[in-house]
């Protein structure tokens, strides 16, 4: 190499001339170290093998990740360098793919997981729905709906705690279920009937009204859009809400002889078009009870039908109206709470209309009048069929009074 730069600089002139003699100079300087790279080459070479022999090992016992690339691509982040395997070049990760695959797993693990218990939750309930149903309606922390059968037997059990125990109390009353109907509505009306006595009065027009009835304020509807048609938009009646979102509206009867601008038959179908109405109806002629509950459960059934709020009155004010519609508010009530609320719906009613359920008597009908309604969405087996029979004594009041006092007299049995 010295000898070329020594030629080099015969034909060379100027500046190139003095760089030449620091080449020429610093080539000298390795001449006088002895240094002769070439016999290191068969070292290096060995050393190329071992590293690729290696690179071979991890990538097939240690199974890291491998990365085709298309020639002249380069990998990113913290990837090896490439190992040519069958003319095919790959890349080799440091272990962060192992992770992910270790997070998948994991994840796989617990999703699978929570579909069994998932599975096993349904089964569980769809066993319970099946076999165990009441436990569900009475103990599960979720509110289960109860089957028609169920809301029967939970609205007999309520009664017969209730009358057993007043045959424990008075033995005598054994074997007279007339007797303990008596004496059970008597004690509860009295109880119950305190707190439903005097509620907020609106003003009465007495020409529009066919009877002099107080009426309460609570759910009073007026009369709309009528121009000049009536005088006023008085109008005699109030809105039961039920809890199915129904309402009923509760009048009394037209007046039986009215003209012009204070016409109550007037007013009465003017109502019946503002509220979209149905039905109108005018039954209830009987100042005592009827002999059969078919009449009255026709009557339910079609109101049930209406899409918009029924009228209902009576004939000659003797307060069935207030007495059907309590027996339907409690039946009401009793399919969404599964409690027989005895007091809260007479509050109810008797806010809504004076004087309905005025007597103990008006009460046990009322309970008599929702365990019908109750027993007909039931296919009575004989066991329902005798409980059903058992508890019609709740519509025989009067008859029981008489049972009562006449056990009174009697001496009790000891035994």
């Amino acid at each position: 190499m010295s000898e070329a730069v020594g030629k080099l600089k015969k034909t060379v002139q100027g500046p190139d001339a003095s760089k030449l003699n620091n080449v020429e100079a610093g080539l000298n300087t390795m001449d006088l170290l002895d240094l002769n790279f070439a016999s290191f080459k068969t070292d290096l070479d060995a050393s190329k093998k071992s590293l690729s022999e290696l690179d071979l090992f991890f990538a097939s016992n240690f199974k890291a990740s491998k990365v085709t690339l298309s020639p002249g691509n380069t990998p990113s982040g913290n990837q090896a360098n490439p190992t040519i395997l069958g003319g095919q070049q790959f890349w080799t990760t440091t272990g962060v793919d192992e992770k992910k695959e270790l997070n998948v797993d994991l994840l796989v693990g617990i999703a699978a997981g929570f579909l069994v218990l998932l599975l096993l939750v349904i089964l569980i309930h769809g066993l319970l729905h099946k076999y165990k149903r009441r436990w569900l309606v009475d103990h599960y922390c979720i509110k289960w709906k109860a089957t028609p059968e169920i809301l029967f037997d939970i609205y007999y059990e309520h009664f017969k705690r209730k009358f057993d125990a007043l045959r424990l109390d008075e033995t005598n009353l054994k074997g007279h279920m007339d007797a303990v109907v008596f004496k059970y509505f008597t004690s509860a009306y009295e109880t119950d009937k305190c707190d439903a006595i005097d509620f907020k009065k609106k003003k009465l027009i007495h020409s529009d009204c066919r009877y002099p009835t107080e009426l309460w304020a609570e759910n009073a509807p007026v009369l709309k859009g009528y121009d000049d048609r009536f005088k006023n938009n008085f109008f005699h009646a109030n809105m039961c809400s039920f809890y199915t979102r129904k309402e009923w509206m509760l009048t009394e009867a037209p007046q039986m002889k009215s003209a012009d601008k204070n016409c109550t038959i007037s007013k009465l179908f003017w109502m019946a078009k503002q509220n979209k109405t149905q039905s109108i109806f005018t039954g209830f002629k009987i100042t005592g009870f009827p002999k059969s509950m078919a009449g009255l459960m026709q009557v339910y059934n079609a109101l049930e039908r209406d899409t918009q709020p029924p009228i209902i009155h009576c004939t000659k004010d003797n307060r069935r109206t207030g007495l059907f519609t309590f027996g339907a508010m409690l039946y009401d009530d009793f399919k969404k709470t599964r409690k027989v609320n005895l007091k809260t719906n007479l509050i109810k009613i008797r806010k809504l209309r004076v004087g309905s359920v005025p007597n103990a008597e008006d009460y046990s009908y009322g309970a008599r009048i929702c365990w019908e309604m109750l027993a007909s969405k039931v296919k009575l087996d004989d066991l329902r069929k005798q409980k059903y029979e058992a508890y019609k004594a709740m519509e025989l009041f009067a008859e029981g009074g008489t049972t009562y006092y006449r056990l009174m007299k009697e001496p009790v049995d000891q035994n």
